[in-house]
């Protein structure tokens, strides 16, 4: 009876570490991605086809760039790609839109192919290193 008190607490834990672990490994956060636009069509966007390749592009979209290709259909905005099998969504990010659709002419996007880069830091110049610090090969260590 008293091993079966004493198991008690540390099948609990188990259990309890185990169910944290699942909702830990389910959880996807894209940081500084943002949201997908919401998307509203009673029916198909227009679209024509991009001369010499296989994209549809819908000319009459405002908010961001939308393109169909094979069964997808992809919004770029802001340079941040979302992918979805159906024109009205739901539409999901997507890190890795196709090359044909980031290589498109600039005449059928609005919207930059690529998320804009944050501000590099100004370049520091190099301090020169004390005389003798780091010890140079063949020295004895400054111990």
């Amino acid at each position: 009876m008293l091993n079966s008190m004493r198991l008690v607490p540390v099948l609990a834990s188990l259990m309890i570490g185990s169910l944290l672990g699942l909702a830990r490994a389910q959880v996807s956060v894209q940081v500084g991605v943002p949201p997908p636009p919401s998307v509203v069509f009673e029916t198909a966007p227009p679209v024509v086809i991009v001369p010499q390749t296989e994209v549809y592009y819908a000319q009459g979209v405002n908010q961001y760039d939308m393109y169909r290709l094979g069964p997808f259909w992809y919004l770029n905005q802001g340079g941040y790609w979302y992918r979805s099998k159906a024109y009205n969504g739901p539409f999901v990010y997507t890190d890795h839109p196709p090359h044909v659709l980031v290589a498109l002419p600039a005449g059928y996007r609005r919207f930059p192919p690529h998320p804009p880069h944050p501000p590099h830091e100004p370049h520091q110049p190099h301090q020169p290193h004390q005389p003798g610090y780091p010890p140079q090969p063949g020295y004895p260590p400054p111990y």
